[in-house]
């Protein structure tokens, strides 16, 4: 019984942390979108990433290599930060691109996944192991008591 309310309490606060995270990153996104400027872009290429903590050759996502002109007139070609598999576009698409004036190597795709989805995800996942995890740890705390 210890253990169960031991794994459950650690879930808790796992789902409480990744549901912080989530909105971390969700602010962080709202503020991307509050001071970005909207380009229309053309994909040069595809990019492919995998992350650097699995060796799985299967696990990485695709980041669509978009060239742009800034409102200042800058040509600008940059990956976007945000991937997806499939590959949201392909080369020689037209897409629309939001970008950070300030850092305009800082670009996303204006529709599909963006940053904001993500943390959207994260949020809810973190929510619902916080809440499954929360119940548990309940549950267990009244058996504990009822039958110790």
């Amino acid at each position: 019984m210890t253990f169960l309310v031991l794994v459950s309490g650690g879930l808790l606060l796992a789902g409480l942390g990744l549901a912080g995270y989530g909105l971390r990153e969700l602010r962080r996104s709202r503020t991307f979108r509050a001071g970005s400027a909207l380009a229309d872009a053309e994909v040069v290429d595809v990019a492919y990433r995998r992350p650097r903590t699995t060796a799985n050759p299967r696990s990485g996502l695709f980041h669509p290599v978009v060239r742009f002109r800034t409102a200042s007139g800058q040509v600008v070609e940059a990956p976007t930060v945000v991937g997806a598999t499939p590959a949201p576009a392909k080369p020689g698409d037209r897409v629309q691109v939001r970008y950070d004036p300030s850092r305009p190597r800082q670009v996303e795709l204006a529709r599909g996944a963006t940053s904001s989805t993500l943390a959207r995800l994260l949020v809810a996942a973190g929510v619902a192991v916080a809440v499954f995890s929360g119940f548990v740890l309940v549950v267990a705390i009244v058996l504990y008591r009822t039958f110790a």
